[in-house]
């Protein structure tokens, strides 16, 4: 059976002599693995269509629930090649990638997740902050009414976020990551003690969520924060930015903007609660911290 869709490259790797086992993030079938035939061959067919964040329209042939599919087609709608001219923008886009395909089960569709990735690669190659136009194309999130008692900008803390593509590509990575939990159904719980109810401050890693001192057994391992990884103390800053990013629809994620601190603490947080739920490390950030460090000095990482 031949089918059709579009999907962002998420990587590949060789097989054999001139193959590769391409995965792509899909809009009809959500994660989706296919074989694809001499495409490391001067003369491929397939071009430059596979290389990592091309936005492809695809066609491939198998049987309805073939594990392994053929490529038969793949042609660029955007290359998004401003992702790969930066390093830093390059690392980020990649991170993104890695947690969608650790995240989320092959041929199970999320169309709203697949144009949130898609607005996101848009504003880190643009830098800006306008969502929901541009390359997204028909499958932009549906445009909605900003939430009553916001105002057009919302300062967490009074607080500007750091100028620059840099300060914009953290925070849209943050966005994206907490939605990708929320759809994926991993979401932290930061609102209150996951036993009580109570406000707390410490999230304990293998909960998912926030435990106050009252409810928790391990009063000598919370003690010991920071340097035990298994307990993160948060900034009532860092909660409220959680709850304004998880209460507000994606196209309105634009006017929230929160002080680069927040946005490191905050995303250090998913990344740990990511790494337990996955049971794997976040390779892209263990990259970065082998490198040396002039190479690793790029905010927002």
């Amino acid at each position: 059976m031949l089918r059709r869709t579009e999907g962002i490259v998420v990587k590949s790797f060789p097989y054999g002599d001139a193959d590769l086992i391409v995965s792509f993030f899909t809009l009809d079938f959500g994660m989706l693995k296919v074989f694809a035939k001499s495409p490391r061959k001067i003369k491929s067919r397939f071009g430059s269509s596979l290389e990592p964040f091309s936005r492809d329209t695809v066609s491939f042939l198998g049987k309805e629930h073939a594990s392994l599919p053929r490529l038969t087609q793949a042609d660029i709608v955007y290359s998004f090649q401003g992702l790969r001219e930066d390093f830093g923008t390059f690392v980020r886009a990649t991170e993104l990638l890695e947690i969608t395909a650790g995240l989320i089960p092959e041929m199970e569709p999320h169309r709203e997740l697949y144009a949130m990735l898609l607005d996101t690669m848009r504003q880190f190659e643009n830098g800006g902050i306008q969502s929901g136009k541009g390359q997204t194309g028909r499958v932009q999130p549906n445009a909605v009414a900003p939430n009553a008692g916001y105002s057009n900008r919302v300062h967490v803390n009074g607080a500007q976020a750091n100028g620059g593509a840099n300060g914009v590509q953290s925070r849209w990575k943050l966005f994206y990551k907490v939605k990708l939990l929320s759809i994926a159904g991993f979401s932290p719980r930061l609102d209150g003690c996951l036993k009580c109810g109570k406000k707390g401050s410490v999230f304990h890693v293998n909960e998912g969520a926030i435990i106050c001192p009252g409810c928790s057994a391990d009063h000598s391992a919370v003690n010991a924060m920071p340097s035990n990884k298994n307990y993160i103390l948060l900034s009532q800053g860092a909660i409220n930015l959680y709850e304004h990013i998880t209460r507000w629809r994606w196209n309105k994620l634009g006017r929230i903007v929160p002080p680069q601190q927040l946005v490191d603490e905050l995303d250090a947080l998913m990344n740990e609660h990511i790494r337990f739920r996955t049971e794997r490390e976040i390779r892209t950030r263990a990259f970065m911290e082998k490198c040396p460090p002039a190479t690793t000095r790029v905010p927002g990482l």
